[in-house]
């Protein structure tokens, strides 16, 4: 039945000129029958190998009537179908399809759709382990399917295929959990790159109702389909689509990104690398931690301008991600690259110019690391960046804009102390305790800023600073000349 059908999905042979019309409807008329086979579901009484040979024949089928349809040489054969695909065929539809109106590639992409459709019919059987053919097959099948995305334009075509690749990574995982890597998952993303970010705008009165967000969450929803990845593949989905996310992030130097455009690329982020984390390549977690940095900086100096709205809204997202990814990544190596590594190089900044544009940035960026969660995380903050902050404030005396940028950081890494305590589900019961450390040497100091002759912009800073120390520091930590220092205030 599938080879009868097959030959009247090719051009008709000497058929008058008069009758072209009638070809074609005959044409459409034998992809649907073949979409109505190839999705049909057949009892196999349990008979496996009877099971696997029909799901050869569904993707063989819906893989050869695309291609027939395509097809204009009247000459070419069609008395057969490709059972099993042959090596040397060419599956570049890019030409025959976009010879064909936007309803004739909608029916060929139903039919694609129907054989993953009918795929999904056949259970998972240990004993098809043993065939690696159908593998193969099926992940030729995925390749060609992602093919078909290759230049198409019409929104309503291409919400149709992005709908179809989210189906077919669903059916396919379970057939592919033992052998991740031969899944062509470089062929999807190469298929659907080119459309992010979506560039989609409806007409006035569409009647279609295609949107941008809908377009928009199908894409997200393959970039984000990570069920294919093995740990620490450079080529995995992960760490593609987080590429291709940080270059509209970080754009290169003849390109620019407006706000809005940087804050939807941190979402988009923040989709992708919901628990997924510490599955990112080394490579990948720099690059982000390199982007998130710079995409905050960003949007704190335009907030440090007193600039609001998406500036401010940039500023914020990007620290509440990387806050998010400093906790996931706190029990793994990829830690050191993600927090560490950024300490440790930037926190000089708030001994050098804490009151600048950048060290206000980083004392934020860096307290949000410290109130992530994680108790590394919240130490290597106090033990990098106090010391640069009481310097600041012991040896700056009289530069009013140092002091009160330093008191400000001490007043921000404060209140994280209790931020991350708060977030973390095993209370921090480290000895000695994190703050045993700085809070009756810090309360000393902010206590001899306190004097007469400070500035009331000064006196304030103090005060703003001693506040979240006082409040988070554990009773045992402070000494009775300490709350005697408390009380002077």
């Amino acid at each position: 039945l599938g080879t009868f059908l097959l030959s009247y999905c090719s051009p008709l042979e000497e058929e008058p000129e008069h009758m072209e019309e009638t070809e074609e409807i005959v044409r459409d008329a034998a992809i649907l029958c073949l979409k109505s086979l190839v999705e049909l579901i057949i009892d196999n009484n349990g008979d496996i190998s009877n099971d696997t040979d029909v799901m050869r024949q569904r993707v063989s089928l819906a893989h050869t009537g695309v291609k027939k349809r395509c097809d204009t040489d009247k000459s070419s054969g069609t008395d057969y179908y490709d059972y099993g695909y042959s090596s040397h065929t060419s599956d570049d539809l890019r030409g025959g399809l976009s010879l064909l109106p936007r309803s004739r590639r909608s029916l060929c992409f139903d039919l694609i759709q129907a054989a993953v459709v009918g795929v999904g019919t056949s259970e998972w059987n240990n004993k098809r382990k043993e065939d690696d053919n159908i593998i193969e097959e099926l992940s030729r099948f995925a390749s060609f399917a992602a093919s078909c995305l290759h230049g198409e334009s019409d929104p309503r075509c291409l919400m149709q295929i992005l709908s179809m690749l989210n189906i077919l990574l669903k059916t396919f995982e379970p057939f592919f959990w033992y052998k991740k890597q031969a899944f062509p998952t470089i062929d999807i993303f190469d298929a659907v790159a080119p459309y992010y970010p979506i560039q989609f705008t409806p007409p006035p009165n569409d009647k279609y109702g295609i949107a941008r967000s809908g377009l928009r969450s199908a894409l997200m929803d393959i970039l984000s389909n990570t069920n294919f990845d093995n740990v620490g593949d450079r080529d995995s989905m992960l760490n593609l689509a987080s590429g291709i996310i940080l270059e509209r992030l970080i754009p290169a130097s003849d390109d620019v990104s407006r706000t809005e455009e940087k804050l939807e690329a941190i979402n988009d982020l923040n989709t992708l690398l919901h628990n997924r984390s510490s599955s990112l390549s080394p490579e990948s977690v720099r690059e982000i931690s390199n982007a998130l940095m710079a995409a905050h900086s960003e949007g704190a100096s335009g907030v440090v301008l007193r600039k609001t709205g998406p500036q401010k809204a940039l500023a914020d997202t990007c620290r509440t991600l990387a806050s998010k990814v400093a906790v996931e990544l706190e029990a793994s190596d990829l830690w050191d690259i993600f927090v560490r590594e950024p300490i440790e190089n930037d926190s000089v900044i708030l001994a050098n110019s804490p009151q600048s544009i950048k060290g206000r940035s980083t004392i934020a960026y860096f307290a949000c690391l410290a109130a992530s969660g994680g108790h590394r995380s919240l130490q290597i903050s106090f033990e990098r960046c106090l010391p640069h902050l009481m310097k600041v404030l012991k040896e700056e005396i009289g530069n009013e804009d140092k002091i009160s940028a330093a008191a400000h950081g001490v007043g921000a890494f404060f209140s994280s102390f209790q931020i991350a305590w708060d977030r973390s589900d095993i209370k921090i019961s480290l000895h000695p305790h994190p703050l045993e450390k700085y809070s009756a040497s810090i309360l000393k100091i902010l206590v001899d800023l306190f004097e007469p002759s400070a500035s009331r912009s000064t006196k304030i800073s103090v005060l703003r600073a001693a506040l979240p120390l006082v409040i988070t520091t554990p009773e045992h930590v402070l000494e009775e000349k300490d709350v005697q220092i408390v009380i002077k205030f």
